[in-house]
C-alpha cells in the first residue's frame, strides 16, 4: 500500500485529507509541524507527501528542504548514496567502500533502498527507472537487477536485494 504524507495544520482539513486518501487506498501519514514531518518522512519514506500551501511559510518551507536533503542522501542497511554527487558508499567492518554504479542502477537502488524491506513492485520498479509508460519489459529490470547485485557484493554489501517470487525485488536493511 503506498503512503501519503500529509503535512496540515488545520486538524480538520488534515483528517478529511486522511479519509479521502483511505478510501482511494493510500496509507495516509498524518503531520501538524515540520518537526513532526522531518520525524515521519524520516521513519515512514512515504511515497507522495501533501503540503498545505496555505499554512506559514515554516512550514512549507521546513518540509520542502527536508524533501529535498531526503531525495538526494538514503541510507538503509550498509549502503548510503548521495545521488547530488552520485557517490555510493557501502560501510561493512568499520571500512568505507565506494561503489561505481551507472545512472539506471543508481535509480534502481534508490528505488529499492526507499522502501526497505518491503517487496517492490517490477512495475512500479520499470515506472519508478524507467518512467511511465517506457516500452522497457520485466526481463530489463531482471538483468540491471543482476549488475547491481554483482557491483554491491562485490564491495562487500551482501546479499542486500533479495528476489520476491512473482513479485519483484526487496532491500534488505539488516543484511
Amino acid at each position: 500500500m503506498r503512503t501519503v504524507l500529509v503535512v496540515v495544520e488545520d486538524v480538520v482539513v488534515r483528517e478529511l485529507l486522511a479519509a479521502h486518501f483511505r478510501f482511494a487506498g493510500f496509507m495516509p501519514v498524518l503531520a501538524a509541524s515540520a518537526d513532526e514531518a522531518r520525524r515521519l518522512a524520516g521513519e515512514v519514506r512515504p511515497d507522495v507527501v501533501l503540503i498545505d500551501l496555505e499554512s506559514p511559510g515554516d512550514l512549507t518551507d521546513g518540509v520542502t528542504s527536508l524533501l529535498t536533503h531526503e531525495t538526494r542522501r538514503l541510507r538503509a542497511g550498509p549502503i548510503e548514496i548521495d545521488a547530488e554527487r552520485h557517490l555510493i558508499t557501502v560501510h561493512r567492518n568499520g571500512r568505507a567502500t565506494p561503489v561505481d554504479l551507472a545512472p539506471v542502477e543508481l535509480k534502481l537502488l534508490q528505488c529499492l533502498m526507499a522502501r526497505p524491506d518491503h517487496a517492490v513492485e517490477r512495475q512500479h520498479i520499470l515506472d519508478a527507472v524507467w518512467g511511465e509508460g517506457s516500452v522497457v519489459d520485466a526481463r530489463t529490470v531482471d538483468q540491471n537487477i543482476k549488475r547491481l547485485r554483482r557491483c554491491l557484493e562485490d564491495a562487500g554489501a551482501g546479499d542486500v536485494i533479495r528476489t520476491v517470487r512473482g513479485i519483484g525485488y526487496r532491500f534488505s536493511s539488516s543484511s
